[in-house]
């Protein structure tokens, strides 16, 4: 991901209806399930979001069938006002979502791996402060197209997520499309998301499969036709375990 220039979270309308809760645990790496963790500003449960990742420049929240990205910074504001000695300093949380949809995907199922145990306090305005005792560095979303895997992770505590194409599936299934960006194209072998807070980046895959000689890398690249994102691969082991890394 490339860095993102935030602009204010009021000018803004995708992330109506998602409030998130006090959270003590940002920029570590683990995933958390949400078990009545996320609530709206109605002080109702968010359904929907089965695990979530809190970073220090954004979060990011795990759907059966699609990925939202909310990016955020806090800005601070100097107000004229006599009765703060000339100054009424204030917080700005600024926000916003990008949603990476999976398209024609199968119901997948979200299993976590690698628990760790945490004991983080949180606040919920529903029910006051809560304890979670475990995160997890690792889920994935098991065959979320047939015989296709996914799999989020963290290396040197940045999040990174592979597709792992078994004998039985079809690289072609994979299908994706961000929704909430301004536009998306395809330039120097890189997709570029762009939004109203700066581009994000989804570089040259890298695609490998791993044989008795070892690690062999293969060709391939991204193709963006009418917004859609998939892969082309060239002269891989069918019969082989196929890792793509975008």
């Amino acid at each position: 991901m490339s860095d993102f220039t935030m602009t204010y979270f009021k000018k803004y309308i995708l992330l109506v209806g998602l409030i998130f809760p006090l959270l003590s645990f940002a920029g570590t790496s683990f995933f958390i399930k949400n078990e009545g963790i996320l609530i709206d500003e109605k002080g109702k449960q968010i359904e929907g979001v089965e695990y979530f990742f809190k970073g220090k420049s954004f979060d990011v929240y795990f759907h059966k069938d699609k990925i939202s990205y909310v990016f955020k910074k806090s800005k601070y504001n100097k107000e004229v006002n006599p009765i703060f000695n000339g100054l009424n300093p204030s917080y700005s949380v600024l926000r916003y979502r990008v949603d990476l949809e999976f398209l024609f995907l199968k119901k997948a199922k979200i299993l976590f791996k690698k628990p760790v145990e945490i004991n983080h306090k949180y606040l919920n305005t529903s029910v006051g402060e809560l304890t979670i005792k475990n995160g997890y560095q690792e889920i994935v979303y098991k065959n979320i197209y047939e015989g296709i895997d996914l799999r989020f992770y963290f290396q040197n505590d940045l999040l990174k997520y592979d597709f792992i194409v078994y004998p039985n599936g079809d690289y072609k299934d994979i299908k994706m499309k961000y929704s909430g960006a301004e536009s998306v194209i395809n330039k120097s072998s890189k997709i570029i998301i762009k939004t109203p807070l700066g581009n994000l980046e989804e570089t040259i895959p890298e695609i490998y499969q791993q044989t008795i000689l070892g690690k062999e890398n293969i060709l391939g690249n991204y193709v963006l036709e009418k917004g859609v994102i998939s892969f082309q691969i060239e002269n891989y082991k069918s019969n082989q375990k196929l890792i793509i890394d975008p």
